[in-house]
């Protein structure tokens, strides 16, 4: 069994291979790991800021894009 990887920033998991809530788009370029999700808390269901992994797609509530 193998230890904790030292992750970047905003990413997280044993091996360093997800974002952390309220980050996406994990990229090894990118100095922090993820970028930060970009949610207006108004428009999402129960304020909730956090998005797709991958896509960065925010949870919406009923009729908001």
């Amino acid at each position: 069994i193998g230890g904790q990887c030292d992750c970047k920033r905003h990413v997280s998991g044993r091996q360093c291979l997800r974002c952390q809530d309220g980050f996406y788009d994990l990229q090894a370029l990118d100095p922090d790991g993820c970028r930060p999700c970009n949610c207006n808390p108004s428009g999402t269901m129960d304020g909730d800021i956090t998005c797709h992994q991958n896509s960065g797609q925010c949870l919406c509530k009923a009729n908001v894009i």
